[in-house]
């Protein structure tokens, strides 16, 4: 159904339209009924040129499941995102009562303006803490609701991310003046949000974060309390600069009766500069929940005395005051105290029982800062020192010399006030998990910026060398010697290598610096052109080859340009449409080199994709500037993620093709991390290029520049073995049913389970093999059994002992049992193995083979046990054990339903024996599969959907569901799918 032929008494999917309630420019609002569930409902019908347009499409529906996600008593709930035909729909929650606006006209009392102040800071806060930026916050977009409680409305506008940009900077602020109109739409070239209520860099079009909401809400506050706006003017422009250059007249002038701290506040609110403002909501909030209980029992104060009696008063004011600063700190003792007690230490815990493992959202941040508030105000607080651990580890961070300034930044927020740790060096430092960015500076010194993630990969120890000014251009960043494990599809199998220093690229070559190569007769020196030009089986002379490298107009240059040149306006536009020759032509006129994979992986940091993404340019509509965007990679570069993909020296498929690595801004978001190659003349639109240069000596360089072959499988295209070879491949997994001899070696009691470290008699080789058994204190025995299957980080490990369920957790608090067989290569039981990574090799097919013999042998445990359910056994595969799913249930018909978190196709080809490709689809059971849309191991359309296409299990029976994220996905919804998946294949617990 078109959005112009919707109209009243229409049905868009189960929901039919009732009243239009009114419309702007991200789409019309309808009063709809929901017909399945009987109830009214808010429905917003995005504009049909938003609908079509499939990047903005696809940013939204981002956005939309991080809205969905919002719980909040004070944020207007959204329910979903649906299609009905051409139409694309947010069904919200109908929030009933009148706009803040109306309030705001029949004149607010000065402690109800504070009690709603409290309650939409609080709500903001919430959605702030998952990365939500309203953007247009008025008293329109609120709704005090028939209790008198107040609802943020229209996250239309709303971005994810800590930084946000209007479309076109200056020339947004132009169009905003050409319009004459104060709701500015959200098109390209445009200002986003209402003028009246824009923060001073939202109405310049610059970045902009969650104090750009803050800003907003002092303007609200600020015509709350005194009935005027604090910015006026005639005309959008008027207003524009009244918000960029004046300061309003003081809440205390035009509202006498407000309580004076409450002007206060709302000054801060209207700094100009972000830094200068409350530093979040959450902070605000507190602000406002101090003055409200001081104001609820404040006493007015009494009229000014007549000059006669001054003397005597001012002795007895001298008193009085000495009493009331008594008063005074025993009131913020106890507003310290209640602040402990009834909010931060609550919603430390609560964060922090959200912090696991590979979980990539900012919640040890979150976790850390509050912490750190925690301790200022009551250090050695117990509480706060049993959880620490969930969301820091020990790191210390060194300077050569020493002496150097530390601070540090979530990811998200790059232009957030940063977090001074002290001076280098900082030894054994309580540093927050999770994705940081960190800057390192010291007088005299170039300072050094870097993307820090250190659980579970990093050191104990990271040491910067700071050098002079002049000891490197800087455009280029220092790169320390060292190496990096390869987290790129397709080249997993590659061992790391060590390489000396060298230089690299902040920023792609741009259209400007590759003119000066082309306007230097670079194509016409055969001087710089020092590689043969291979193409297929032929190889090209020097002028036959050149003669290809032309623009649109037959002149020498990349194939993006005209009559020699680029477009007027872009000359900060990293070069596109060059060959893999090309490239390497200007590295070598520039004194420079292209990166080798090796050099490239070590500074793209593959493995924070799920933030990096999402501040590249990817799935876009076009190339941006140069630095323009907030994608920080290693060591002070950026953008390798998007805008333009970057040729790398390394040949692949026998020298005809070059890996092109990183992705460009035509590319779904999943390419930064492919290891995808193309033939050496390839001169798409997409191709182009950043280059490096060694520090020093590099000893290892035959190694850095071998040809690789990536490891790309089409799985729908491969054909697994028969059924009679496949059941020679069974055989292989067989072992005699010998006595187990099983004993309870151990046994730990804690608040949600009994743990038992187990041992009996492995299939193979006389061995003994453990397991830990996780019974839960709820629930009635038989149990059902869930067999876990672990990520790679246990292979790495060297002891079980203080093994836990960790992620899997609520598996025992929902009346279950884990048992957790250490397999063979894991913890105690470590081998030659050094990784997950499959290979085509004896010994890794070896291992699969006890690796099923191990979760068989614990299957004969659990069917010896009168407390545990044989009949009603399932298997949980983390990441390492999700790819095991496509092997272990077809071998061990005794699992009766699966579960697999993060998990997808590998590459690598093993042999037959150990190939995936031959087991998958003869998965019988039910399977669950929950990955990450941006995950670095399993790219989505190639890694995770073959493996749920190609599942034996029946269609009705299999489900893949897809989250925001990288190689994981958030917890909540974990649970919650996992637990319905449970409880639908072995039963509801007893």
């Amino acid at each position: 159904m078109a959005n112009s032929r919707i109209e009243s008494g229409a049905t868009l999917l189960h929901y039919r339209l009732i009243e239009r309630l009114g419309g702007g420019g991200m789409g019309v609002v309808w009063r709809a009924l929901d017909t399945t569930l009987d109830r009214e409902v808010a429905i917003k019908i995005l504009p049909e040129e938003f609908a079509g347009t499939p990047g903005r499409l696809a940013r939204f529906e981002r956005e939309a499941k991080i809205l969905a996600s919002l719980s909040h008593p004070n944020v207007a709930a959204v329910y979903g995102l649906h299609k009905d035909g051409d139409a694309r729909f947010l069904a919200m929650e109908l929030v009933r009562g009148a706009t803040l606006r109306e309030e705001i006209a029949r004149g607010i009392d000065p402690l109800r303006v504070v009690d709603l102040a409290i309650a939409i800071a609080d709500g903001l806060a919430a959605a702030h803490r998952e990365h939500v930026i309203h953007r247009d916050l008025k008293p329109d977009n609120i709704m005090i609701d028939r209790d008198g409680r107040p609802k943020i409305l229209d996250f239309g506008l709303a971005k994810l991310g800590g930084a946000i940009t209007s479309d076109a900077g200056e020339t947004a602020v132009r169009d905003a003046v050409t319009t004459l109109r104060e709701d500015v739409a959200t098109r390209e070239g445009t200002i986003l949000g209402t003028v009246a209520y824009m923060s001073p860099e939202q109405a310049q079009g610059h970045l902009v974060d969650a104090r750009s909401d803050i800003f907003s809400l002092g303007i609200v506050l600020y015509e709350m309390t005194t009935g005027r706006r604090p910015f006026s003017g005639e005309n959008t422009i008027s207003i524009l600069t009244s918000i960029l250059r004046d300061t309003p007249p003081a809440v205390s002038e035009l509202a006498p009766a407000a309580p004076e701290p409450l002007g206060r506040i709302i000054g801060r609110c209207l700094e100009k500069k972000p830094e200068a403002r409350w530093p979040d909501a959450a902070t605000l909030r507190h602000e406002l929940a101090a003055l409200r209980e001081i104001s609820s029992g404040s006493v007015r104060r009494a009229v000014t005395p007549p000059r006669a009696r001054a003397g005597r008063i001012a002795i007895a004011l001298i008193a009085v005051a000495v009493l009331m600063s008594g008063a005074v700190w025993i009131h913020h003792r106890q507003e310290r105290a209640r602040w402990l007690r009834e909010d931060a230490l609550p919603r430390l815990q609560a964060i922090a029982d959200r912090v696991q493992g590979l979980e990539e959202g900012r919640e040890s941040w979150d976790a850390w800062i509050l912490a750190r508030e925690i301790d200022a105000a009551s250090p050695g607080e117990p509480i706060v020192e049993q959880l620490r651990a969930k969301f820091t580890r020990e790191l210390s961070i060194l300077s050569e010399p020493p002496g150097a300034t530390v601070a540090i930044r979530y990811y998200d927020d790059p232009d957030a006030e940063p977090v001074v740790l002290g001076t280098t060096p900082l030894e054994s430092f309580p540093y927050p998990r999770g994705f940081t960015r960190i800057r390192v500076e010291l007088a005299g010194k170039q300072p050094v910026d870097d993307v820090i993630w250190n659980f579970p990969i990093g050191e104990e120890k990271i040491r910067y060398e700071l050098h002079a000014p002049d000891a490197f251009p800087p455009d280029m960043a220092f790169v320390p010697a060292g190496s990096f494990d390869m987290f790129m599809p397709g080249l997993e199998h590659l061992e790391p290598e060590e390489m000396a220093a060298f230089l690299m690229d902040r920023h792609e070559v741009t259209n400007r610096d590759y003119k000066r190569f082309v306007d230097a007769g670079g194509y016409a020196d055969q001087r710089h052109w020092t590689h043969p030009f291979v193409d297929g089986a032929a190889t090209l002379t020097f002028d036959e080859a050149v003669a290809r490298f032309t623009d649109r107009t037959g002149r020498p240059g990349p194939a993006t340009w005209e009559v020699g040149s680029y477009r007027d306006g872009e000359g900060d536009f990293p070069v596109s449409g060059v060959s893999w020759y090309e490239a390497a032509a200007y590295a070598e006129w520039a004194g420079k080199r292209l990166p080798t994979v090796y050099h490239w992986n070590r500074v793209a940091f593959t493995v924070a994709s799920s933030r990096i993404i999402p501040a590249s340019n990817l799935s876009s509509d076009g190339l941006v500037a140069a630095g323009t965007t907030n994608g920080a990679n290693r060591f002070g570069v950026f953008d390798l993620a998007g805008n333009v993909r970057e040729w790398a020296w390394n040949a692949t498929s026998g020298g005809r093709e070059r890996l092109i690595l990183g992705g460009g801004w035509n590319d779904p978001d999943y390419a930064f991390a492919d290891s995808y190659a193309q033939p050496a003349f390839d001169r798409a639109e997409t191709n182009g290029f950043r280059c490096i240069r060694f520090a020093g000596e590099e000893t290892n360089l035959a190694a850095l520049e071998h040809a690789i072959e990536r490891q790309k499988r089409d799985f729908y295209a491969q054909e697994p073995v028969s059924d009679e070879v496949f059941a020679q491949f069974l055989r292989l997994f067989e072992y005699d049913r010998t006595a187990l001899d099983a004993k309870i070696e151990d046994e730990q009691r804690s608040a949600s389970w009994v743990r038992q470290k187990i041992t009996f008699n492995a299939a193979y080789g006389g061995e003994r093999m453990m397991a830990y058994l996780f019974l839960p204190v709820s629930g009635t025995p038989p149990y059902q059994t869930i067999v876990l299957f672990p990520g790679s980080g246990s292979i790495g490990a060297s002891s079980s002992a203080e093994l836990e369920p960790g992620r899997v957790d609520f598996v025992v608090r929902s009346g279950r049992a884990i048992i957790w067989p250490i397999y063979r290569g894991t913890y105690e039981r470590s081998t030659d193995l050094r990784s997950d990574t499959v290979r085509s090799s004896t010994l890794y097919k070896d291992h699969l083979i006890m690796w099923a013999k191990d979760l068989r042998r614990t299957i004969d445990y659990v069917e010896t046990r009168d407390d545990l359910d044989p009949a009603r056994v399932g298997y949980y595969g983390l990441s390492w054990g999700g790819t095991m799913g496509a092997i272990m249930p077809a071998v061990e018909p005794r699992i009766k339903a699966s579960v697999l978190y993060v998990a997808g196709m590998s590459f690598q080809q093993p042999l037959p024996e150990a190939d995936q490709v031959n087991y998958v689809g003869r998965v019988r059971q039910p399977t669950l599969i929950l990955n990450g849309e941006l995950d670095f191991f399993f790219p989505p359309e190639t890694a995770q959907k073959p493996l749920y296409d190609l599942l034996g299990t029946p269609p009705e029976h299999k489900k893949r569901l897809v989250f925001p994220g990288g190689h994981s996905v958030p917890r909540t919804e974990m649970i919650r799918e996992s637990l319905v998946w449970l409880d639908t294949y072995l039963g509801p617990v007893r």
